[in-house]
């Protein structure tokens, strides 16, 4: 009798241990598949999100664009002056109840239905100017124009090679002309004509040879200008025709020194307007130029220039997406913003010819088989055997 009431007992708690331990596995597979469905869902969304989130980013993109041509679109229509440095734009609202591109009033910033960009700033004096120089297309001039009566006595000029490399640094003077790839640069300064003569205006041009040379992070290579020289001064001057070392060091990209790794202060400048004309030299370059006046108490600041390049900034917004660019565009005389590739004086080249004087060269010379001759005054008395 107690066996077999034994049995059973055991049998029972056989039979429910069993129950229990099936039920916790299926409630552990629930649990899991849950967890599996739910990530599989997390995930899913999370795709959907990103490949909306990317559609968004590309028409906040556009609608800041937009927002950059509207600005040149102003100026072209002569509702913003470039050269006037009051018709800067600093507040977001100033922009889109100046003009209105797509219909007027607040509404002058949408593009299309939630797209629009929400904020344009256009600044038409900067302190610096930045250009990207190309090897293979020529001399570029730079208007520096102070703002509001400014003297610089100083320029600084910044720059380094497209990619940013410092491969081709050196530690010396370069051995030309043996030197591939190596982002030197001619660096012409002048004075914006003003009523002096033809010799006064060549007198007061400086021809000046920059090269990428390794050096210190806390130091400036400086020249000094030579303008207003006369007669054999001009050439006889150690600093006219002068190779300049740049001093070179990536810390100075986040320095006063200057934007880019090699610095040069031309020193020297007495106030007034200038032309900078740039020519890269073995390779493209990435070069920026700021001016700078000591004001009294010895006191230094940096001069803003007008009439050479505006910073239009914008910020597009797609639903809750943000874009926000920042550029650069030139500034054409006559009030104009002009495209990227038209006659703009920020933007425009100035072929290099086979001969470059600054004055008449005379031509009359004569070759045979074995001599040249010349009536050239100044030229050889005899023949040139050859």
């Amino acid at each position: 009798m107690n066996v077999s009431m034994r049995s059973k007992k055991f049998g029972v708690v056989k039979s429910n241990s069993a129950g229990i331990a099936s039920f916790t596995v299926v409630i552990i597979i629930m649990m899991i598949s849950t967890l599996l469905v739910l990530s599989f869902a997390t995930v899913v969304r999370r795709e959907q999100r990103r490949a909306l989130d990317k559609q968004l980013s590309s028409q906040a993109l556009y609608a800041a664009e937009t927002g950059v041509r509207d600005v040149q679109q102003a100026v072209q229509a002569g509702l913003i002056d470039p050269t006037d440095p009051s018709d800067d734009i600093s507040d977001c609202n100033d922009f889109t109840s100046l003009v209105s591109p797509s219909g007027g009033g607040d509404e002058a910033n949408i593009v299309e239905g939630n797209v629009e960009y929400s904020c344009a700033l256009v600044d038409f004096t900067p302190d610096d100017l930045d250009l990207t120089l190309s090897q293979t297309s020529g001399q570029r001039l730079v208007p520096i124009t102070p703002v509001g009566g400014a003297n610089p006595n100083r320029i600084r000029i910044s720059w380094e090679d497209e990619e940013s490399s410092s491969e081709f640094w050196t530690s010396s003077a370069p051995a030309l002309p043996d030197q591939a790839n190596f982002p030197m640069m001619r660096v012409v300064i002048m004075p914006v004509p003003n009523g002096q003569s033809i010799d006064a205006f060549n007198n007061s041009t400086q021809t000046l040879f920059l090269y990428p040379n390794a050096g210190p992070q806390n130091t400036v290579a400086s020249i000094n200008y030579t303008g207003a020289l006369s007669g054999d001064d001009v050439y006889n001057n150690g600093n006219q025709g002068a190779f300049v070392n740049g001093n070179c060091n990536t810390g100075k990209r986040l320095s006063s020194e200057g934007p880019y790794a090699c610095s040069v202060d031309i020193t020297g400048i007495s106030g007034g307007e200038y032309i900078v004309g740039f020519l890269p030299l073995y390779d493209s370059l990435k070069t920026n130029v700021a001016a700078f006046e000591t004001v009294p108490g010895g006191v230094e600041n940096s001069v803003e220039i007008q009439g050479a390049q505006a910073i239009i900034d914008v910020t597009g917004k797609a639903e809750d997406v943000l874009r926000r660019i920042r550029v650069r565009v030139p500034i054409q005389f006559g009030a104009e913003l002009e495209a990227y590739e038209t006659s703009d004086p920020i933007n425009s080249f100035t072929p290099i010819a086979a001969i470059n004087s600054k004055s008449a060269i005379c031509k009359l010379w004569e070759r045979t088989n074995s001599e040249v001759t010349t009536t050239c005054p100044g030229g050889p008395a005899s023949p040139i055997p050859f």
